[in-house]
């Protein structure tokens, strides 16, 4: 080779280096199948473009056929951009075919454009033929030899995969196909004046449909930059005419009438009523109602609400009753009053039922004897409400009968009236209220009517309850056609066996189940065989997973409905038919409703692409109950034809090609992963705040088996080690949120619309941030514990010096990876810890069986005895006396006399509990505060202290008097803790109060960093009490350390606590609290103060940033997921809210009569799991309420089954936390610290429920 052509090829692999120097990947249309589950087949569909397009395309390119192929290309591009979101596309094309050329006519190139939607048509051309043409010119260089330098293609066999190809026959070969594999060629010719596009693509791959919608976008592309070169790309509508009629005419049906139209739900009824009086309607344990029953009472309840109570049409009346057929009574007759019902379920807590009274200016209500009292109080209490009906329950019927000849109820027939308003849960916590109107009942009676008709049921089973929307299928769609009704009682709906009981002893033929009720049917043999005889079953109200719809195809031959559909919408808004579905799909639009896709410029989104779910129709609620700012925010006028009402889901959507929509999920940036919601901007704010990274950005990926983990993207100048990133993400976000992989890369690629391209980071993994030098497992202990981290983490593969904890492992993932060993090794969440790398794991195990079977274990004991239960009652009873006895001397202690700290110095200040305290000590007390945050300098302490504060306070963070703050940067576990001698000793003489509030608080860890962040540090604390003058000390403790005794009472005298609990942390802070009682017994001032866990601030609701280390909450998160929650009563939980135990706290500090003693801080005001439980429920009406042997059978079922034990894996860890405390053997009590607040004050706040709300 001359060294003329050695220089020639250096400057073209020099070119294409520049080309490709960061990452990149070949843009593919998103495929309908995964390649797995067909063959290979090739399809070619043909395409003629318009003579006039054709025309403008050639007298552009001043008719040079290189001309001609970049303005087809730019075509292809633009559409993919459209398509898949991505602006950086990357496209296969063979060389030109120019005999004065070297290039080899099979040979390749990449082109690549930057694709910015502000550009104009004659714009974007510009920036194609510069790629074009500096492509070609470079076009001798090997693709193979790109391929390997640059590594962009993954290879597939013996073949690179580029993904779409685009070639113009006249000037270039088709054969070149046939070196690379491709899922789509869009291969244009000219042949007799016409230009002729060939798309030859993969049948396993798409639908035929799919490829002729992006062929349709392609000529309406070249349609409108024709029409007007100078439009903007951002505004170029892809939506062919073809397409656009589909969606508006195919996907969409006109308006149909039918023979309910104008009529009111009662008029239908009352035709029930006409032709089968004597019918049974309701079912209710032994209680049968006629409809000509149910038709005489609704009149009795409607004649007293018109001429006792005057309720007027529109008015809203409340329906206040446990599960019964005179449900239906009161919401049958409110209707026939012309009234609007409000449906509240009594296991609401009192405050919402409350809110809602208000909140509709609710005058009068119908309710049962037995909620009675409860309507008593809210008659004093809210101003509107006046009186309510008591339904005689005894002899309805009798009563209904004997005024049967007085009653005249008068027809309402304006169907544009309120048929009822029920609340769901509003954003800002406060319930909001849809309003119904008769006529939307109607319509989605109408609509649900065509999917429910063709199997006839003529029994459904009601287990919904009434405040939820789809009780409406329930009652008013099962009545208008003459069904029968079969009500399960307050036991039964919440229980499976009672539920499949009902099925199969009154042949329930249509059955209405939420996905998590589904579930717990499906857990059960009897729940399955009930399953299978049902004609059929209805699936919505939130997702249907997949391995539910496989477990119900096998399992029964009834129809499968999925349906899907907000409240505003009335009840379902689609419905899907998946007997012989392979992926689940929310369907097409029931009838007289209408669906659209509309992207970000509010336009009808291409078939296929992703855009928000919006619904129109007759079956859209009138709005939100005064709240007319949100009513026009969420229902807007049609941007189609400015016409149509339609309401934004905020779900993605997109259309498939039979006009069936499939559900995506929410438009939000919050993600959840490992069970964690998480705003992925928290992620990327943390990683830009380091000045070497000037740009971030975090996804989620998803592996092959669903496994989600976070990636996260950073552009700098920086070489980094994963260790490096990992140890400063750390000092600022809780380790759930830390990415479990970091991609380097140049720049951040962008979609068309200039966002960050979400899909073009998922394949930038060239420059994965390096960890360990891979090293092989040697063993058959260390394969399988490699192949376990495999599964678990989601990596090819795993070295054996690799830190678990650094290539993505949390402490939920090495709970899920003891739960997958635990049946073969003796392995601990604290030995991963203590030994994160498989090197030195795999010495420290042993063959063994059951880790997590202690704790299943501590269920398998029979029922406490009464007797039992007797003699654990006496004990508590004889303790807690002498315990009183003991604290009723400091009744009448003088508390007046207080000390004047001048200088208090802080350790733990940027903490939880700290933060509060910080603020407690600067608007209680004059001293000056020193803060100790353990930070590398004293500019990232102070900004640590002030996101903090601005986090936990907001804007009355600004108000404290930080003039009165001294930020330290350093760290209890050093010398001199952290600062210099000079520094230390001067900040000693100054200081006459220590408050100690810093420690390690977390489940699982390592040993050895228990001891050091919580032993030795608070012993380091303790010398600096002592260290120039004696300073007052303030120990904060936990009242967790009696756990694991024989104490049987635990309260503020006992001290010494000899625990054997396998728990670092209980046992780091027990051996602290030693060391804080030697100091005392020495001489030092020492106070304790034992803290419950603690819950969020009582008045912002603002949780801990570091929520993932709060058991109790991870145990509730875990309980929602799986929708279940023990109905146990003994109240147990005290909900503390950190500013209350920060307050609580500076009351007591500095009252010298205190000191030297232990003060329990902690909330007096309890709650059982059932209360919490009940609340939950009225905001996810999905949960349930079970008994607590079934609560525990069902997660025994789980954690036995290895497919679903990674689920409920938060559940078992924690099940400890439901044992009441005559199981336990053990009580935590407050009762003289109480007496000591209450004499300075302070009063613990009652439980609300919207702190147990803040756990959604």
């Amino acid at each position: 080779m001359s060294p003329k052509t050695e220089k020639l090829n250096a400057q073209h692999l020099e070119f294409w280096k520049r080309v490709f120097e960061d990452e990149v990947s070949v843009t593919a249309i998103p495929s309908d199948w995964s390649r797995s589950t067909k063959g290979g087949t090739k399809a070619v569909l043909q395409r003629v473009l318009p003579a006039e397009v054709t025309e403008k395309i050639y007298g552009m390119a001043q008719r040079s056929n290189l001309g001609v192929y970049m303005i087809l290309l730019s075509g292809v591009n633009y559409v993919l951009a459209r398509y898949t979101g991505s602006s950086d596309l990357v496209v296969g094309a063979p060389v030109t075919m120019q005999s004065e050329s070297d290039a080899d006519e099979q040979n390749l190139l990449l082109l690549r454009s930057q694709l910015n939607p502000e550009l104009t048509f004659r714009e974007w051309m510009g920036v194609i033929k510069n790629t074009v043409t500096e492509a070609f010119r470079h076009q001798t260089t090997s693709f193979q030899l790109i391929a390997e330098n640059y590594k962009l293609i993954h290879h597939d066999a013996e073949l690179p995969q580029v993904d779409t190809l685009v070639l113009f026959k006249p000037i270039q070969s088709e054969s070149s196909k046939e070196r690379v594999l491709s899922n789509s060629v869009f291969s244009f010719d000219y042949v007799d004046g016409q230009l002729i596009l060939h798309l030859e693509y993969e049948q396993d791959l798409f639908h035929q449909e799919t490829m002729e919608y992006f062929m349709d976008g392609i000529t309406a592309y070249y349609e409108a930059v024709f029409r007007d070169p100078s439009a903007k790309l951002a505004d170029l509508d892809l939506l062919s005419e073809q397409s656009r009629q589909a969606i508006l005419h195919n996907f969409n049906k006109p308006y149909e009438a039918h023979q309910y139209a104008g009529q009111t739900v009662e008029q239908i009824i009352a035709q029930r009523v006409l032709a089968q009086p004597d019918e049974v309607a309701l079912i209710f344990e032994d209680q049968k109602l006629t409809y000509r029953e149910l038709n005489d009472q609704a009149d009795a309840v409607a004649h007293q609400l018109l001429h006792e109570h005057h309720v007027k049409p529109d008015e809203a009346v409340a329906v206040y009753m446990q599960r019964s057929a005179f449900i239906y009574v009161a919401i049958l007759g409110i209707l026939k009053a012309g009234a609007a019902y409000v449906p509240i379920d009594p296991i609401f807590p009192e405050e919402r039922v409350k809110t809602i009274f208000e909140e509709a200016s609710i005058r009068a209500a119908v309710t049962l004897p037995t909620q009675a009292p409860v309507l008593d109080e809210l008659l004093s209490s809210c101003a509107d409400f006046q009186a309510y009906i008591c339904l005689n329950t005894e002899n309805a019927a009798a009563q209904a009968n004997a005024s049967a000849s007085d009653v005249s109820v008068p027809v309402f027939e304006n169907d544009e009236r309120l048929a009822y308003i029920i609340f769901t849960s509003g954003s800002t916590g406060k319930p909001k209220g849809v309003e119904l109107e008769q006529r939307t009942v109607v319509e989605f009676i109408q609509g649900i009517h065509q999917i429910v008709e063709p199997v006839a049921p003529k029994v459904v089973l009601n287990a919904t309850s009434i405040s939820f929307d789809i009780f409406v299928v329930e009652s008013w769609y099962a009545l208008s056609q003459g069904m029968q009704i079969v009500i399960a009682n307050e036991r039964e709906h919440m229980d499976p066996v009672e539920i499949a009981r009902l099925i199969t002893e009154h042949q329930i033929e249509l059955l209405q189940l939420t996905p998590s009720r589904l579930q717990l049917l499906l857990n059960h043999p009897t729940g399955r065989e009930a399953l299978s005889k049902v004609k059929m079953i209805m699936v919505g109200g939130e997702e249907l997973k997949l391995k539910q719809l496989k477990e119900l195809q096998v399992l029964t031959t009834a129809a499968i409905v999925n349906v899907y559909g907000p409240t505003e919408a009335t009840v379902w808004a689609t419905a899907a038919v998946l007997n012989d579905s392979t992926y689940v799909k929310i369907g097409a639009p029931l009838r007289n409703y209408t669906c659209y896709i509309l992207d970000e410029q509010d336009r009808l989104q291409m078939i296929g692409g992703i855009g928000e779910l919006v619904i129109g129709g007759a079956g859209l609620a009138r709005g939100y109950l005064n709240n007319p700012e949100l009513t026009d925010e969420k229902f807007i006028t049609s941007p189609i034809d400015g016409k149509e009402r339609l309401y934004r889901t905020g779900d993605h959507a997109r259309w498939l090609p039979n006009g069936e929509i499939q559900c995506l999920g929410r438009r939000d940036n919050q993600v959840k992963v490992s069970g964690y919601r998480i705003e992925l901007g928290e992620i990327e704010a943390a990683l830009t705040s380091h000045p070497e990274i000037s740009e971030a950005a975090v996804i989620v990926k998803t592996d092959e088996h669903g496994n989600k983990s976070i990636a996260g993207y950073l552009v700098s100048d920086l070489d980094w080690t994963h260790s490096e990133l990992y140890e400063f993400l750390k000092l600022k976000l809780p380790e759930y949120m830390i990415p479990a992989q970091f991609i380097k890369v140049s720049k951040l690629p962008l979609t068309v619309s200039g966002k960050i391209d979400g899909i073009a980071l998922q394949r930038m993994v060239q420059q994965v941030v390096a960890g360990t030098a891979y090293r092989a497992p040697e063993n058959d202990v260390q394969r399988a514990l490699a192949d376990a981290w495999q599964q678990i983490l989601g990596k090819e593969s795993v070295g054996i010096d690799d830190n678990f904890f650094q290539i993505g492992g949390t402490s939920l993932s090495g709970i899920q990876l003891v739960a997958l060993l635990g049946d073969r090794y003796t392995l601990s969440i604290n030995d991963i810890f203590a030994y994160p790398t498989i090197a030195e794991l795999s010495v420290q195990l042993q063959e063994s069986v059951g880790y997590f079977q202690q704790f299943m274990d501590m269920f398998n004991q029979p029922a406490p005895t009464a007797e039992e239960l007797a003699e654990v009652r006496a004990t508590d009873e004889r303790l807690l006396a002498e315990y009183r006895e003991r604290f009723s001397a400091y009744q009448g202690l003088d508390l007046e006399a207080r000390k004047s700290y001048q200088h208090i110095f802080l350790t733990g200040g940027a903490g939880y509990l700290g933060t509060h305290l910080l603020q407690e000590l600067l608007a209680n007390t004059a001293a000056q505060i020193t803060v100790l945050v353990r930070a590398q300098t004293h500019q990232a302490a102070h900004q640590l202290l002030t996101e903090r504060t601005e986090y936990y306070f907001e804007a009355q963070s600004k108000e404290l008097d930080w003039s009165r703050v001294h930020v330290v940067a350093g760290d209890l576990t050093k010398p001199h803790l952290g600062l210099s001698a000079d520094e230390y000793d001067q900040l000693a003489r100054e200081t006459d109060c220590v408050i100690h509030a810093a420690a390690l608080i977390k489940h699982y860890g390592l040993e050895a960093d228990f001891k050091k962040n919580n032993v030795e540090a608070t012993q380091a604390a303790l010398d600096f009490a002592k260290a120039q003058q004696r300073k007052d000390f303030h120990h904060v403790s936990t009242a967790s350390i009696g756990t694991g005794t024989d104490i049987k009472v635990f309260h503020e005298f006992i001290e010494n606590v000899d625990g054997t609990i396998d728990h670092h942390y209980l046992r780091s802070k027990g051996e602290a609290e030693k060391l804080v009682r030697k100091e005392q017994a020495d001489g030092l001032n020492c106070t304790i103060y034992r803290l419950n866990s603690l819950s969020q601030n009582t008045r912002t609701g603002k949780f801990m940033l570091d929520i993932e280390s709060n058991g109790f909450h991870t145990f509730v998160q875990g309980l929602n997921q799986l929708g279940l929650y023990p109905d146990l009563n003994d109240q147990v939980l005290d909900l503390t809210g950190v500013d209350q135990a920060a307050e609580a706290i500076v009351r007591l500090f500095d009252r010298p009569a205190l000191h030297n003693q232990n003060h329990h801080i902690f909330n007096p005001n309890r709650v059982s799991w059932a209360k919490f439980g009940q609340v939950i429920k009225s905001e996810q009406p999905r949960v349930e309420l079970v008994p607590f042997e079934a609560f525990i059978q069902t997660v025994r079922e789980k954690f036995d089954d290895s497919a679903q034990r990674n689920d409920i894996l938060s559940v078992v860890m924690n099940l400890f936390m439901l044992r009441n405390t005559e199981m336990l053997g053990y009580k935590r009590v407050c009762e003289k610290t109480e007496v000591l607040l209450k004499q300075l004050d302070f009063a613990w706040s009652p439980i609300e429920d919207s702190q147990i709300q803040c756990y959604l």
